[in-house]
């Protein structure tokens, strides 16, 4: 029996010699990480993830490596494709006669309300966390797209997990979903492109007009790597009237996947008069921003009435949870309607919300608000990824301390009159103390309005940067994807304009009748621009 099983052993140390052992490179020492990284250059994500099986999306045998049908975890260097999506790459060719942009069609597979909830591996470097944190403020700094720290409500979000490779799927797929920024994926860019295809962007070059403006070189191509240079169908993507994009963050570089260091593609037609460049992972770029900005209706129209179960006062709207919660779990839950804690900025206000609890829940004398101590003042509370807010209005109550941690509104028995008064945020331990019924805000959707002494906006020089439709503005600078000379070489005239690098609605030496902007739509070169005059 021992015989028996030493030559076991000894067949299967002689077959794991044998294999091609780089696809067992995701599985380290301790069986999840991946610890080497390049010693002379900055890998791209297909380098590191070539001939890698990661653990949490491979469950291999030995049998399995050594088949030569061991298919490639990968599709197109990067991407985890879901069952239904693998089925659907193997369909028969589409005819190339649309235009498609590199986006997710199905709208089930964008984030609700574009608010993603994320939870990040406890083994992240506190310096890579911070880059992350980081490729998260970009995106939300130029979209409407939010991120926010899963709660327990929250039924699907992202993993951001520390394991081998950079990967991510493609939108949202429900449930928890892996966003791996291994070793060697830590640079800023490599996080934004990998979230950029959790949020539902496909890369640039699978476009169906993908021909027109760059070449494969199949020769150069690395064997058994031409099909990560398909063409994505029409059902799968679609452009929404953008024009191809060169500088696009989720663009393959010229040489990716090839077997001798040549370039793989090749930039033709306007790119190459015009000397454009592929593969940048700096930051988004400008049609980048605009189609993550459609994608999500970032651009929407303003908002006049509030949410079924939401009370409306001026600009906010406001939902009463007459459950007990206790701090942090009452501002977790107003974060998932995409709102917050009470704001009170005024004694209209105040009275208003007392009125309202006292009309209609009459038995709770006790409210939680989002008013929170920050560095020995209290401050209006906005979140771990949002900035907190100073205090226009205070009305405090007899209850008020400096020992306290949080506000709340409390009805005072001998004058049945509402005041602030200082309490704890509560914790696990203390439970149930400290849970009172909680006000969620969230603010109309109100662009401010202008006070034009021309009544049609003339001289406008405000930051509205999408038209009267929707569509998000080409910057003054830019070339692409319409041509114009509005930005002089005098920067006095450019100043006068009010123009430049930047893509805000104006109306350049009086032109037109009211401010407008070139759009980043191929087939509308400009329109107007709907500027609220006051």
């Amino acid at each position: 029996m021992d015989l028996v099983f030493l030559k076991a052993a000894y067949r299967l140390m002689i077959f794991v010699i044998l294999i091609d052992f780089p696809k067992l490179q995701g599985l380290a020492r301790d069986g999840t990480r991946q610890q080497t990284r390049s010693k002379t250059r900055f890998k791209r994500p297909w380098e590191i993830n070539k001939n890698l099986c990661p653990p949490s999306i491979c469950k291999l045998n030995y049998t399995d490596i050594a088949s030569p049908f061991f298919e490639d975890p990968f599709f197109e260097g990067d991407i985890v494709l879901n069952a239904n999506e693998k089925r659907e790459m193997k369909k028969a060719h589409i005819p190339q006669s649309r235009k498609t942009r590199a986006l997710i069609r199905k709208t089930s597979k964008l984030w609700k309300e574009a608010v993603v909830p994320y939870t990040m591996d406890p083994e992240f470097k506190p310096s890579t966390k911070k880059k992350i944190r980081s490729a998260m403020r970009h995106i939300q700094r130029k979209t409407c797209i939010k991120f926010r720290k899963k709660t327990k409500s929250n039924k699907n979000w992202i993993h951001f997990l520390y394991e081998s490779g950079c990967w991510s799927s493609i939108g949202k797929q429900g449930d928890k979903q892996l966003v791996s920024l291994g070793d060697g994926c830590e640079k800023f860019g490599t996080m934004v492109h990998e979230i950029g295809h959790a949020l539902g962007m496909w890369h640039e070059q699978g476009r169906l007009d993908r021909n027109k403006y760059v070449k494969v070189i199949e020769k150069n191509v690395a064997r058994g790597y031409m099909r990560n240079f398909g063409i994505r169908r029409s059902d799968e993507v679609y452009s929404r009237g953008v024009p191809y994009d060169y500088a696009s963050i989720m663009h393959y570089g010229r040489d990716y996947f090839s077997n001798n260091g040549k370039d793989t593609l090749k930039v033709i037609g306007y790119g190459e008069k015009k000397k454009k460049k592929i593969g940048q992972r700096k930051a988004l770029s400008d049609l980048d921003i605009a189609n993550l900005r459609e994608l999500y209706q970032c651009n929407k129209q303003e908002e006049t009435e509030c949410q079924k179960g939401w009370i409306k006062y001026k600009d906010s709207c406001y939902k009463f949870r007459p459950h007990g919660k206790q701090f942090g779990p009452a501002h977790s839950r107003c974060i998932e309607y995409d709102a917050h804690l009470v704001h009170i900025n005024s004694l209209t206000e105040h009275i208003f919300l007392a009125h309202h609890i006292e009309k209609n829940y009459p038995k709770f004398e006790i409210w939680r608000t989002g008013g929170k101590r920050e560095n020995g003042k209290f401050v209006w509370y906005g979140g771990d990824d949002e900035s907190n807010k100073p205090m226009t209005y205070e009305r405090w109550g007899a209850g008020y301390s400096d020992k306290y941690t949080t506000m709340v509104l409390k009805k005072d028995t001998s004058n049945a009159r509402f005041d602030w008064i200082g309490t704890w945020a509560g914790s696990v331990a203390q439970l149930p103390q400290f849970s009172y019924p909680f006000i969620c805000e969230r603010e109309l959707f109100k662009r401010p309005c202008f006070k034009s002494k021309s009544k049609s906006g003339q001289e406008y020089t405000g930051d509205l940067d999408y038209t009267s439709s929707g569509v998000t503005c080409q910057k003054w600078t830019s070339q692409y994807p319409h041509k114009h000379r509005e930005v002089s070489k005098n920067s006095l005239t450019n100043i006068k304009n009010g123009i430049g690098n930047h893509n805000f609605c104006r109306n350049p030496n009086g032109s037109k009748k009211r401010p407008w902007c070139y759009t980043t739509k191929k087939a509308i070169e400009w329109e107007y621009c709907d500027i609220r005059i006051c």
